[in-house]
């Protein structure tokens, strides 16, 4: 077990123990043992040891030790209801601050979850991405739900499907088995033509990320909105987000700018430049930002919704029934995109 973090091989050896004896006089050793028999700090096992205790797989007798708890205790929070515990993954799996879009999913998958028997574990990976699947199997999830992980981590998730319910949220459709989405294509054809429909020309297109799967997506569906309507859009009015981004927002204001689009989590820096120009009325069009307008002078003219709140209870009742119903077969789900006018600053 060498290879794998000193947090991670305390839980392995603890949870493997408790799998193995189920009675409630099997003692585990204390801090100061398990430090020599592993290797590890006193910290370390303590923290570890602690988490373990708060999941239910360990139990405090005062006076005596630390014991393994039945498996009653493990699995019933009340009564002889079957509680299945249920891991979410953000991301490359080392998120340990959730921003607003990831606080607005772990909110919609709450909603869902509170009234169901289901234990919510939020999940930092602290191995390597070679060491992720080994890794989950310690926490001995029912189910996993991993938001948008990044395309070298899809052998892991066939190696972990093999054995437990991955569900993966908000990557861009590619007809995974087990996937619920938004079309970002749609919502980049809905972008642009709320600009297009307004006779707006010459919108330039800000804060792109090259290589980004759900930024290629969005800009896939600007682009063919503009060939629908026989206006090739030009590659040049792509404002990229590294680099000095005001100065390049003013630089597309000199070149002839009667519109824009940004993501949300530029939209206050684009709102500097276009007020530094002189050019505050010029139409905005912003994806979902989570955030609000905070640091802007003035609202975005319309919201494009492309991470709907619908997209994270779908998820979690999807897991749920996975969990429930050995036959259901969930498939991808992919929720179309909504336009919102923004009629005041928010």
């Amino acid at each position: 077990m060498a290879f794998i973090p000193a947090y991670m091989r305390v839980r392995q050896y603890c949870v493997d123990l408790a799998l193995r004896h189920t009675d409630t006089q099997t003692r585990i050793q204390s801090e100061r043992e398990l430090c020599k028999r592993l290797g590890i700090s006193r910290t370390t096992a303590r923290k570890a040891l602690k988490d373990l205790i708060d999941e239910g797989w360990l139990v405090v007798k005062p006076g005596k030790g630390m014991f393994v708890q039945s498996p009653g205790g493990r699995t019933q929070a009340g009564g002889n209801v079957q509680f299945f515990r249920t891991m979410v993954v953000w991301g490359d799996g080392k998120h340990v601050s959730l921003n607003g879009l990831y606080m607005d999913l772990l909110a919609g998958f709450c909603e869902v979850f509170k009234n169901l028997p289901i234990l919510l574990q939020t999940a930092n990976l602290v191995g390597t991405r070679e060491q992720i699947v080994d890794e989950i199997a310690m926490y001995r999830p029912d189910a996993v739900i991993w938001v948008r992980p990044l395309p070298a981590h899809a052998a892991a998730i066939r190696k972990i499907r093999r054995t437990l319910p991955v569900c993966v949220v908000g990557n861009p459709p590619c007809g995974d088995p087990f996937h619920v989405t938004m079309d970002y294509e749609a919502a980049g054809r809905l972008a642009a033509r709320w600009l297009l429909d307004r006779k707006i020309e010459r919108a330039y297109y800000a804060g792109h990320e090259q290589g980004h799967g759900v930024m290629e997506a969005f800009l896939r569906g600007w682009m063919a909105a503009h060939d629908e309507r026989g206006q090739p859009f030009d590659r040049a009015r792509i404002i990229p987000r590294d680099g000095d981004f005001i100065a390049a927002t003013r630089r597309a204001l000199e070149k002839g700018c009667d519109g824009i689009f940004c993501y949300g989590s530029e939209y206050a820096a684009v709102d500097r430049a276009l007020e530094g120009a002189q050019a505050g009325g010029l139409p905005r069009v912003v994806d979902q930002t989570f955030f609000g307008t905070f640091g802007a002078q003035r609202a975005p003219d319309a919201q494009i919704l492309f991470f709907r709140h619908e997209t994270a209870t779908l998820a979690a009742q999807q897991v749920f029934r996975r969990l429930t119903e050995p036959d259901f077969k969930p498939g991808e789900t992919v929720v179309a995109p909504e336009l919102q006018a923004t009629t005041a600053p928010s």
